[in-house]
């Protein structure tokens, strides 16, 4: 399938979609319109390997995450890395909400996560009664928010590390390789970031009316205000209560 149609066919209505370029899209269509501006795009061949997923305790909402390759129409492969955050429709199938492309070094991957660190096989998450979807998303928003702002007095390093969930993965930047996976690994690839040198606010945040996943989208910002990019955290409630990202 070519990379166009495979990217737009399981969006949903209200996707949010991040793509190179200084928006943020919603929708399908200016997803595709976005995507069909690239005259190479509908010649390019779009493949993709989830590694790890989960759902929320209701069901309802879940995410991937994994590699992509890209077969452009000269034969060259270019390697990258995914989130996607789905949510069951009404007709019972699933659609994305929310999607990000990264792309990432040439280098060998496992497909298979660390120990610890794989798809969940038995019921894991706690659920949290009598809250609502609207509510456990400010929740995701403040923790996102508090996260950024502690990252400005204690350093990346530290901050990257204390908000990750246990089994937390980053995916790092296009000169890394693969999937980063754990608080300290992940804080590790961050410690000699300088202090300040980027902050960020999301802009969506959404959550299972479940109470224990949620994702949050925003921009990156340098010192000066200036936006560096976009990102998305998918985040996990924790026993205590409190959100942590399970995947940056």
């Amino acid at each position: 399938m070519n990379l166009i149609d495979a990217l737009v066919a399981p969006l949903a209505p209200d996707v949010v979609f991040l793509a190179p370029g200084p928006v943020i899209l919603r929708g399908p269509d200016a997803a595709r319109a976005l995507l069909s501006a690239t005259p190479g795009n509908a010649l390019s061949k779009w493949s993709w390997t989830p590694i790890r997923g989960d759902v929320s305790s209701d069901g309802k909402e879940g995410y991937t995450m994994g590699y992509t390759e890209l077969t452009q129409p000269s034969g060259t492969v270019l390697p990258g890395r995914y989130v996607a955050y789905w949510a069951k429709q009404a007709d019972g199938t699933w659609k994305v909400e929310a999607y990000k492309r990264i792309p990432r070094a040439q280098g060998v991957v496992s497909l298979t996560p660390p120990p610890g660190f794989e798809t969940p096989t038995t019921k894991h998450s706690r659920y949290f009664p009598n809250t609502d979807a609207a509510s456990e998303a400010a929740g995701a928003g403040a923790a996102d928010r508090a996260f950024s702002d502690l990252a400005q007095v204690v350093g990346n390093g530290e901050a990257f590390a204390r908000y990750a969930a246990p089994t937390g993965a980053q995916s790092g930047n296009s000169e890394s390789v693969g999937w980063v996976f754990g608080p300290a690994a992940i804080g590790e690839t961050h410690a000699d970031d300088p202090l300040g040198v980027f902050n960020w606010a999301p802009e969506i945040a959404r959550a299972a009316s479940s109470g224990d996943l949620a994702f949050t989208v925003g921009w990156v910002y340098n010192s000066e205000g200036q936006a560096l990019g976009k990102y998305f955290s998918v985040w996990q409630k924790q026993n205590t209560g409190a959100w942590r990202y399970i995947v940056d």
